[in-house]
């Protein structure tokens, strides 16, 4: 084989390592960027979340409704992403899981670093709406936007 043609394999190789370590960087910098938003999503449901959706739990109790607070994590997998759920418990027959309720989600998109607000004003026997209502950062929630949200919802599931 002559210098050149081996000179020039050479070349092709450790230009195509060179890719191969960029692209793994690049990959292993979005899994850890992922991981961190994951966390600060978690740390947004302990700290913000899961407080103003008690608070509307407690709220709501002394009126005589029943809601209750859903939550996940990323799972191995990573199907299925880390949410939080309050479902209100109004206009039901009776043994219905909790998604066939009204209720408000907040789901942490991790790939678009976003948080993704979902809900439903499916009552039983009057119909209603359900899906994704929007999606902002983590620094654009806070207490009185959660709150709006789920006054709004409850304006509609309660006429």
């Amino acid at each position: 084989m002559s210098d050149e043609l081996k000179k020039g394999i050479e070349a092709i190789f450790a230009e195509k390592a060179a890719e191969d370590e960029k692209r793994k960087k690049l990959i292993d910098e979005s899994i850890a960027a992922a991981e961190a938003f994951t966390e600060k999503f978690e740390q947004l449901k302990a700290d913000l979340l899961r407080p103003t959706f008690q608070k509307t739990v407690d709220a709501l109790k002394e009126k005589g409704i029943l809601a209750t607070i859903q939550e996940s994590s990323q799972d191995k997998n990573q199907t299925n992403p880390p949410k939080i759920t309050i479902s209100f418990h109004v206009g039901s027959q009776g043994g219905h899981a909790a998604p066939h309720y009204p209720h408000f989600s907040a789901v942490c998109d991790s790939a678009r670093k976003v948080v993704q607000l979902h809900q439903s004003s499916l009552v039983m026997g009057r119909g209603g709406q359900a899906g994704v209502i929007g999606q902002t950062n983590i620094d654009g929630l806070d207490e009185q936007f959660i709150t709006q949200k789920l006054l709004d919802l409850l304006k509609l599931i309660l006429k």
